[in-house]
């Protein structure tokens, strides 16, 4: 990899990418609204430029914090992430990933803390010039702390307000596919199931689209869309619901002076 030791990022992290951004997040059927706004610390992030199907990328701190409000802005209430630690390494067929310590109040759960999560399974990457494609079939493993909460998860009633803690497996299904060196686009279907008492069950479609915009100085500008569909279903008592999450936000990413590594776009 091309190595640097100088460049812009938090001191004590390193010198690698800093992105910043905005994100505003719609829920359906709830009607309720989120702003955050966000911020990421990547200590490597790109291909190996002399092995093509090899991908490493190392998140060492993501933070967000904003608000979550209804439509008539009555009610508000403050929403926030915070990250130690991600990774994901493509090797030839291989994928391995794992996540430590991350609190995540800026999606559909109410609370979702990931002690710790661990991810295997198959993801190629063919990449040729300014195109690539990635499929991905992945199992993970972890252990946290949940809650769904009554801000979308209405129609469950008490159930919503339980705090589940304990073992979680799941496995994910997607791809990836990027061209022109601005264009990123992901579909992923995944499941997850809490192993706790009544086992909330949790079934994902999301789809994805990334564009860089282009560069101010060396930094990138980079807008985004997702769409999600979640069905989730607590199998002792019978629950159900289907909710939406339509994300869509701007990202401006700080590149070092000698990069880390070769970034992927």
């Amino acid at each position: 990899m091309a190595q640097g030791g100088m460049g812009r990022g938090l001191p004590f992290l390193g010198r690698g990418p800093l992105t910043l951004g905005i994100q505003y997040d719609y829920f359906d059927p709830v009607d309720r609204h989120q702003v955050i706004a966000t911020l990421s610390q990547t200590g490597m992030r790109g291909f190996r430029q002399e092995k093509p199907s090899s991908h490493l990328q190392i998140s060492t701190l993501m933070l967000a914090g904003g608000m979550l409000f209804n439509s008539s802005f009555d009610t508000t209430e403050f929403r926030w992430r915070a990250a130690l630690l991600d990774v994901n390494i493509n090797r030839k067929l291989l994928f391995i990933g794992g996540t430590l310590l991350d609190y995540d109040q800026s999606k559909l759960l109410e609370k979702d803390l990931r002690w710790f999560n661990l991810r295997l399974g198959l993801g190629p990457i063919l990449r040729k010039h300014s195109f690539f494609i990635a499929p991905k079939v992945i199992g993970s493993l972890g252990a946290g702390s949940w809650k769904l909460g009554n801000n979308n998860y209405i129609s469950l009633g008490n159930v919503a307000d339980t705090t589940y803690s304990g073992m979680e497996g799941g496995f994910q299904v997607g791809l990836d596919i990027g061209f022109l060196r601005r264009i990123h686009i992901s579909a992923i279907y995944s499941e997850r199931i809490l192993v706790d008492g009544q086992e909330p069950h949790f079934k994902n479609w999301i789809a994805e689209l990334h564009y860089m915009v282009g560069k101010i100085g060396n930094d990138l500008v980079n807008l985004y869309i997702q769409y999600q569909q979640q069905n989730v279903e607590i199998i002792d008592s019978d629950s159900i619901q289907d909710s939406i999450n339509i994300r869509a936000g701007v990202q401006i990413t700080l590149i070092p002076e000698k990069p880390t590594v070769k970034p992927w776009w």
